[in-house]
């Protein structure tokens, strides 16, 4: 006799969320996040809508995993506990606007939209702007606004901005981005160091204070470079 369809997805969710609590439990809080409010977002957003096609495990594995690919370079998925140290570190208050650069398949975005009042989820490329507006319309996240564009550009007819992250890893400073934010506003991101041979870089948070931008190292991380925030070519003669 087969099994109702039903009682199938309800298996299924049950266990994507017994998946999402031991994510939360060996992944996020012994990466020092202890934010409430993080973790209640983590444990409530089922991650593995934004991973199409890859097996529920894998989804909530501590690993950097792929979404396709961009502008020429292979896209991807920065792991679960990264994603919530920056979202932490960035202190996000329900009143903020906050800008996600490199949104994917919109992941960052949908737990950034648990804790502020307006986000704006960016990507370059149509294919993953697509996912990710059904993706918030699933889940009904009627805050977050999806735009498709350059990606070191901004949106800066949505600035000034409280907060942006940058979901991947940079190699120059994204000037343009800074300017975008507003006084006091926070930037997060994965910076990767000169002639880096891989992912592994610094977690950086940048912040605007009287004008002024200042920034310092939050933790080892690794992360995928996004297109657009190479580092220039320094010729010497």
């Amino acid at each position: 006799m087969p099994v109702p369809a039903t009682a199938v997805q309800t298996a299924a969710a049950s266990s994507c969320a017994a998946l999402r609590q031991t994510m939360v439990d060996c992944q996020l809080r012994t990466f020092d996040i202890t934010d409430r409010a993080v973790l209640d977002a983590a444990l409530d957003i089922p991650r593995e809508i934004f991973l199409p096609g890859l097996p529920a495990a894998v989804a909530y594995s501590d690993s950097i995993l792929q979404i396709g690919a961009a502008g020429g370079r292979k896209r991807s998925m920065l792991a679960p506990m990264v994603v919530a140290r920056l979202i932490q570190a960035a202190i996000v208050v329900p009143s903020d606007r906050v800008l996600v650069v490199g949104a994917g398949t919109g992941y960052t975005a949908a737990l950034v939209g648990r804790l502020a009042a307006r986000v704006y989820a960016l990507d370059s490329d149509a294919d993953l702007s697509r996912l990710a507006a059904e993706n918030f319309a699933r889940l009904g996240a009627g805050n977050i606004e999806v735009a498709t564009g350059p990606l070191a550009a901004g949106l800066p007819q949505h600035a000034p901005f409280d907060l942006i992250i940058i979901d991947g890893a940079i190699e120059a400073q994204p000037d343009s981005l800074l300017a975008q934010l507003g006084e006091g506003g926070r930037l997060t991101a994965v910076v990767l160091p000169v002639a880096a041979a891989g992912r592994r870089g610094k977690a950086m948070l940048y912040e605007k204070n009287t004008g002024h931008i200042g920034s310092r190292v939050l933790f080892d991380a690794a992360g995928d470079l996004l297109e657009g925030f190479e580092r220039k070519a320094e010729f010497s003669f």
